[in-house]
């Protein structure tokens, strides 16, 4: 379950830098949307990351000692 979250994560900041990558620098206000979208993905990746390396790290000690 751990890894698919992580890659569906990634596959979403993957999907936004393309969108942005795509979207012409006209449209000022649908870069920002995806911009938006993008660092919200980011923090999310970073956050489950973070939370999914304390579990594996607590789930070792648990195993190590027992």
């Amino acid at each position: 379950m751990k890894n698919d979250t992580v890659i569906g994560l990634r596959l979403q900041v993957y999907q936004y830098q393309s969108r942005i990558d795509s979207t012409p620098i006209e449209f000022s206000e649908a870069l920002e949307f995806w911009f938006k979208k993008l660092d919200t993905a980011k923090r999310n990746l970073l956050k489950f990351g973070k939370l999914a390396v304390i579990v594996d790290e607590i789930n070792q000690g648990v195993t190590n000692n027992g």
